[in-house]
């Protein structure tokens, strides 16, 4: 699948797991932490062609998170570790689609910002895997605390 059937069915899926899954687990106080929301939307499928305004409306009535990760990297490490772990989509087999993906998350925060998603970017340049879940749990809100949506990038 790709182009506007992908982003119908992830954005189907999303609001499935948001039902079936996410809302109980907050509703009885646990912390949920998913690994793909709408920053990667805005990324994956407008590399299928789709646009921001459109993939905004099918997505309208997600939950605002309390907080979105970005985790970004310079592109020759993003490259290098590509290279090391093997291509996992179809989108990583272009080093071209790799680097506009790094870009289109650069684009992505903004809108994010606008929409009051609470932002965080994380560079991953020099992080080993661990740096990085240790990076992530700095900026994780504890339950029923928020966080400022101007918070400056965590690197």
């Amino acid at each position: 699948m790709q182009g506007r059937s992908l982003a119908l069915a992830v954005a189907a899926d999303r609001f499935h797991q948001i039902d079936t899954e996410i809302q109980p687990h907050l509703d009885v106080g646990h912390t949920v932490l998913l690994d793909r929301y709408l920053p990667s939307t805005l990324v994956l499928q407008r590399l299928d062609g789709l646009s921001v305004d459109y993939l905004l409306t099918i997505n309208q009535h997600l939950a605002i998170p309390d907080l979105a990760v970005i985790l970004l990297a310079d592109p020759n490490t993003i490259l290098a570790r590509l290279e090391k772990r093997g291509t996992k989509h179809r989108f990583e087999l272009d080093p071209k689609s790799t680097l506009r993906e790094l870009e289109l998350y650069h684009e992505a925060i903004p809108i994010l910002a606008h929409l009051g998603y609470p932002t965080v970017k994380i560079d991953t340049t020099h992080l080993t895997p661990e740096g990085v879940a240790q990076a992530i749990a700095r900026v994780t809100p504890a339950p029923g605390d928020t966080v400022n949506a101007t918070a400056p990038p965590s690197s």
